[in-house]
């Protein structure tokens, strides 16, 4: 709920009305900013923790629950502009016949 008391909205919007305004304001904060800017070239974990960290000030204890609600804040207001990839390699322990 604190998430989107920093944004301000205006009380009594309909659904249309505070999507759109939640869209509106948040493209207009500092986070999304950075976020916009270090996604074109694509944002590790290890670098949005870094950067929540140095620049936001986000508890190291927090910062990867913080970093997963930005990515779903992210992905899934601005579907058009974000996605979430994942791509990695998973060890697996036995044989593959």
């Amino acid at each position: 709920m604190s998430d989107l008391k920093a944004l301000g909205l205006p009380p009594g919007l309909n659904q249309i009305g505070f999507e759109k305004a939640v869209r509106a304001s948040f493209k207009n904060t500092q986070i999304y900013f950075e976020m916009d800017r270090l996604s074109e070239k694509g944002l590790t974990d290890i670098s949005a923790h870094k950067l929540l960290v140095d620049v936001c000030g986000v508890n190291e204890t927090d910062v990867e629950r913080r970093w997963q609600l930005l990515k779903r804040w992210l992905s899934g207001l601005y579907p058009e502009e974000f996605r979430v990839e994942t791509n990695q390699e998973v060890l697996l322990k036995g044989k593959s016949f």
